[in-house]
């Protein structure tokens, strides 16, 4: 398609089987064409903007992807094109129906996709292992260990931000529910090296105490 935007703003997984732990994807989109008149000729040139990019954070296809202690949160994909008649899903992640997608200890909240498309946090079947928070599952279906998942509800996420350790993520507001909500596996630290879990008194615990 003239003006495609490219699929996967953060990461596109493709030909590998991948584990991804203790990773924040923020901010990424898959871009919106634009028009160059210097670039399009003849019958081209008068074509809108197009884009045909879905998966604003991640898009996975015909392979297996593992999200552990991972945050999907503020991706986004770009405007189609209003005559093409293709849409662009999965604001925070795509998976294909050839490839695997699991989810443990993973929070997918406050992604977006653009009019008339579908799966704003997640697209696609996924196979669940336990203590995901995903705010939207509109236009995808979990399967699997649904143990200690919470579904439909704000996370409560503060703005990506220095909270120590060598990258941005996004910490947990005092009221977020997936507070102590989650469990931590085999996994001693989180993304910033800060040892997990670690209890809040007063609120009650999913698991071990482990934040989602």
């Amino acid at each position: 398609y003239i003006g495609e935007g490219g699929h996967g703003g953060g990461l596109y997984n493709s030909g590998n089987n991948s584990q991804v732990i203790n990773c924040t994807f923020s901010g990424n989109f898959t871009k919106e064409y634009e028009d160059d008149s210097g670039y399009r000729s003849g019958a081209a040139a008068s074509l809108p903007k197009t884009n045909v990019g879905s998966g604003g954070g991640i898009f996975n296809t015909g392979k297996n992807l593992l999200l552990k202690n991972c945050t999907a949160a503020d991706n986004k994909t770009g405007n189609p094109g209003s005559d093409e008649g293709f849409y662009v899903c999965g604001g925070g992640i795509y998976n294909d129906p050839a490839g695997s997608v699991k989810l443990q200890n993973t929070l997918l909240a406050n992604n977006q996709v653009c009019e008339s498309s579908y799966g704003p946090d997640a697209y696609g079947t996924f196979e669940s292992l336990g203590y995901n928070l995903i705010e939207n599952t509109q236009d995808c279906i979990i399967t699997g260990t649904l143990t200690g998942n919470i579904t439909g509800v704000d996370p409560k996420l503060d703005s990506l931000k220095n909270n120590g350790g060598p990258t941005l993520t996004h910490a947990l507001l005092p009221t977020s529910p997936a507070i102590d909500a989650g469990y931590s596996s085999d996994t001693s630290t989180d993304q910033r090296g800060f040892p997990r879990p670690v209890d809040i008194p007063g609120i009650p615990n999913a698991s071990d105490s482990s934040d989602i």
